[in-house]
């Protein structure tokens, strides 16, 4: 598990670095292989912490693991820019993109922990895989935008302000509707079948 999380790691680097784009398929990639970590390293503490010490010890260590990628990661992207990006990348970058990609392992695990471990709630099942397919959602607007849409565009397309937000609420409420049906799904699986008398 440990080695598919190395190749998630440096597949997203590659992806990110090299290729300079891709950036939400990276981090799912990252938040993948985080998570993997976190499950490697806390799967059996359910039987005796409980969810709550999972998730607890799960983003401690995520926020460790992505705080590290995240600098490791900056350091390459800062030298390939000048070095005035140094204080938005390093603090106003840690505020916005560290916290933020630590939750989406936790998310990950507790969706995995609920479907493997035992029967959580139908609330905190929807909220994790909320989290969860709005960065899936997200990733498959990226890729679209830059397979289908990108190639065939005459010149560079003008971004306004209220345009992306827009998209961006259409994108969540698309994560909300991919959320309640997992939520859903999870339930009707996972429901306690009757025993006749």
């Amino acid at each position: 598990m440990v080695a598919v999380a190395v190749v998630l790691l440096v597949l997203g680097f590659w992806l990110t670095l090299g290729l300079r784009a891709w950036g939400s398929v990276a981090l799912m990639l990252q938040g993948w292989a985080v998570a993997l970590v976190v499950w490697v390293l806390f799967a059996d503490c359910g039987k005796s912490g409980g969810l709550l010490m999972f998730v607890v010890k799960g983003f401690v260590v995520s926020l460790v693991l992505t705080s590290v990628l995240w600098f490791v990661g900056a350091l390459v992207w800062v030298s390939w820019f000048s070095h005035g990006f140094v204080f938005w990348v390093f603090v106003i970058g840690f505020e916005y993109n560290v916290l933020p990609l630590s939750l989406l392992p936790v998310a990950m695990s507790v969706a995995a922990y609920g479907v493997f471990r035992k029967k959580l709630h139908a609330l905190l099942i929807l909220l994790s895989s909320w989290y969860v397919s709005t960065y899936v959602v997200f990733m498959a607007y990226d890729v679209w935008w830059f397979v289908f849409i990108l190639p065939y565009l005459s010149e560079p397309p003008y971004f306004g302000g209220a345009g992306p937000i827009l998209r961006d609420m259409l994108l969540v409420f698309l994560a909300f509707v991919v959320a309640c049906v997992f939520a859903a799904v999870y339930v009707g699986l996972r429901k306690p079948k009757q025993v006749p008398p």
